[in-house]
């Protein structure tokens, strides 16, 4: 459950260069000019399905996030699922398409249910049958 990290590694165990390494190796971080969905501009972007083509780094990096989400958050993690009581965390929500991995990953280390949202007409909406259930997910 939310308390046994399913992997060893521990929250903050990686330090933000080690992290910006695996993004710099597998070539996802991209330099330019880039207009993002909020309408800035950025002259960096970073790709993640280029990182997250490899499973072992996806694997690595969303266990440090899903470590530094139990340790950051834990207490509002339902109960059902292993928090606190009075948490109320019991879903991973995810934009499509760039956050779908990660959603997943992050919610299959917290042992939470994943959904998605997509973008239709510029905002994002639950389709496919999701939806956010009123009660907490057992």
């Amino acid at each position: 459950m939310l308390n046994n990290l399913k992997k060893s590694y521990q929250p903050e165990e990686m330090n933000k260069n080690e992290i910006l390494a695996h993004f710099q190796e597998t070539g996802a971080i991209l330099k330019g000019h880039f207009k993002l969905s909020s309408g800035l501009h950025s002259d960096t972007y970073l790709q993640c399905a280029r990182l997250l083509q490899y499973p072992d780094r996806a694997d690595l990096l969303c266990s440090e996030l899903a470590a530094r989400v139990r340790e950051k958050i834990s207490p509002l993690i339902s109960p059902l699922k292993g928090g606190k009581e009075g948490g109320g965390i019991d879903l991973v929500v995810a934009p499509a398409m760039g956050g779908l991995i990660v959603g997943y990953e992050v919610a299959r280390q917290l042992d939470l249910p994943s959904i998605f949202c997509e973008r239709v007409d510029g905002k994002f909406e639950f389709r496919r049958g999701f939806e956010v259930p009123k009660a907490p997910i057992s």
